[in-house]
């Protein structure tokens, strides 16, 4: 379940031009009891109904009686004059209509007439933020409650943006265009927008960082003040949206997160609809922040962090979480200070790797059923080669039953075999369609001095590359066991089979070969001990496609289901 994170005094200084009046004739006590019923209109984002359903249940448990919620048509003729309501947004009761005309300009009243209880905004946004008020003021705490002393609230003449086909999406630089998952969100909200405004969504530009313009949305992780205040509180779990400094925000830490914030910002946008001279606009409020934390995740966030380190960033890599921090302080000995933090917090080294500067270790935590895999990055050659990297350190969190640790046989060298033939590098050939600058894929072999074999990475969904690689394993094996075929006691045995990554030239062979061959044993005699391979997450899995719905033959669809047992 999603839980909001949205403090009381965030409710009423959310907003920076904002007016709030509390009555001096002091507090109407409403005693609650079964039959009170939450009214709301049927104009409502999923968003904003699920606040009211969230809303209902903590009234409920809160005060131990029967409340319900009642869905109406704004436009329904009017009734319920004697019935015990609260009335959220704009229903069609003439005490809402009466608190609406209190108003002054954009804002939100609570107020009581008679036995109703009056949540409403002049834009459903705005009743949202009355409401949050409400659930903060009076229904915050464990104590139950038998009745409600409600003070007069408004909330007038507050600052507010217009949402108009000027502003434009800024999201990160190295995103990938249109094909990206986070700017195919950005893409959907523009084309939605017309089916519920007169906003021409599909005008508003996208713009890389550190591009800018007069009136911005930052999506995601930009360089911008604004959008690193907020990410800077948020966790892998994390997703909100907000105004602030004249620049609107849709902020999550990874891809998975954004698309929830992205549902918020859509139905925020829906329920922020004015008229305005016989247009439907859209104003949002100028200074607000709602933060959600996804209750319903299977993520680690549960782990000792490195301290002084600010997180750069998450992505979701199916298996786990991984957390990312560049920049300021990220060195060796931060990472070994850290890795020192970790075995003082209970978690014992399970494997241990060097290379190139670079440090690689996992960690196991079994009481707490975590392991994490914490990386230094040294990237000692970036310079030289041209590139950008930062040094990092890299941390994937998950479930100790989540993910397939490299067992003792594994970690344990074993110099008890016999020497067949001399370890070798194979690079085999791939099928390009005839093509002379149609070059991409790989498949390579190493062979083990005890005959057997590594194989890195497939070819394309070319049955030619399929059988070509059968070819030369079955030609190396020969060399190394007196040219006779597989057998039974002897089977050409691949100890490993590596997938670096989802792209179709790298794996779909890989699921040619095993069909083909490893499911013939009696025929080919040809055993898999390992597939070693993480895939991708949904969103990660969507950029590694391009943006294209990658369909039933897809990476994850196939590959994952294909070697799930």
């Amino acid at each position: 379940m999603k839980k909001r994170i949205l403090s009381f005094v965030l409710c009423i200084c959310l907003l920076s031009s904002l007016t709030v009046l509390f009555s001096a004739c002091g507090k109407k006590t409403i005693e609650l009891s079964d039959g009170y019923q939450v009214v709301y209109t049927s104009d409502v984002s999923d968003s904003m109904a699920a606040q009211i359903t969230e809303f209902v249940d903590t009234l409920a448990q809160k005060s131990e009686k029967n409340i319900k919620a009642t869905k109406i048509k704004a436009d329904a003729a009017s009734d319920g004059a004697d019935e015990l309501e609260i009335l959220v947004g704009n229903t069609n009761r003439p005490e809402t209509e009466k608190a609406l005309k209190k108003i002054k300009g954009h804002g939100y009243i609570i107020s009581v007439y008679g036995k109703k209880i009056v949540i409403v905004g002049t834009t459903n946004f705005l009743t949202t933020l009355a409401l949050d008020y409400f659930t903060e003021t009076y229904l915050a705490g464990e104590e139950s409650i038998s009745s409600l002393a409600i003070e007069k609230t408004e909330a007038e003449n507050l600052e507010m943006l217009d949402f108009t086909n000027k502003w434009a999406f800024v999201h990160a630089s190295y995103l990938d265009g249109e094909r990206d998952f986070i700017n195919g969100q950005i893409t959907e909200v523009k084309t939605q927008l017309s089916t519920f405004s007169d906003v021409r969504g599909t005008a508003m530009p996208m713009l890389a960082d550190p591009n800018t313009a007069a009136q911005e949305i930052l999506v995601g992780i930009v360089n911008r003040d604004e959008a690193k205040a907020v990410l800077s509180g948020m966790d892998a779990t994390d997703y909100g949206i907000g105004a602030k400094n004249g620049k609107l925000l849709i902020s999550a830490q990874n891809d998975g997160m954004i698309g929830k914030a992205f549902t918020l910002f859509r139905d925020a946008l829906r329920d922020s609809v004015c008229e305005v001279e016989g247009k439907k606009t859209i104003a949002l409020p100028a200074d607000f922040l709602r933060i959600y934390t996804d209750r319903e995740s299977a993520t680690v966030t549960d782990f000792p962090r490195p301290e002084g380190l600010t997180l750069s960033g998450t992505i979701d890599v199916h298996d786990g979480m991984e957390y990312y921090y560049e920049g300021d302080g990220v060195c060796a000995e931060a990472y070994n200070k850290y890795c020192q933090s970790l075995v003082a917090a209970g978690y014992t080294v399970h494997t241990d790797n060097t290379a190139e500067n670079s440090i690689f270790r996992t960690y196991v935590n079994n009481e707490k059923n975590v392991t994490l895999y914490v990386a230094y990055n040294d990237f000692k050659h970036a310079a030289k080669q041209g590139t950008d990297h930062q040094k990092a350190i890299r941390i994937v969190a998950s479930s100790l039953d989540s993910v397939n640790l490299p067992d003792e046989e594994m970690l344990t060298q074993d110099f008890s075999y016999t020497r067949l033939q001399n370890s070798a590098v194979t690079a085999v050939q791939l099928n390009y369609g005839g093509s002379s600058d149609a070059v991409y894929g790989n498949i390579y072999v190493v062979t083990l001095e005890d005959g057997s074999f590594i194989v890195l990475d497939g070819g394309m969904n070319f049955t030619a590359d399929r059988d070509r690689l059968y070819s030369v394993l079955l030609d190396l094996y020969k060399k190394g066991h007196n040219n006779q075929m597989p057998t039974v006691e002897n089977p050409l045995r691949i100890a490993a089979w590596y997938l670096s990554h989802g792209h179709g030239d790298h794996y779909v062979a890989v699921k040619l070969f095993i069909e083909k061959y490893c499911a013939a044993y009696n025929t080919y005699k040809i055993t898999l001990d390992r597939l070693i391979a993480n895939f991708a997450s949904d969103e990660e899995h969507y950029n590694s496609e391009n943006g294209r719905d990658p369909g039933p033959g897809s990476y994850n669809s196939t590959v994952r289901d294909h070697y799930a047992e």
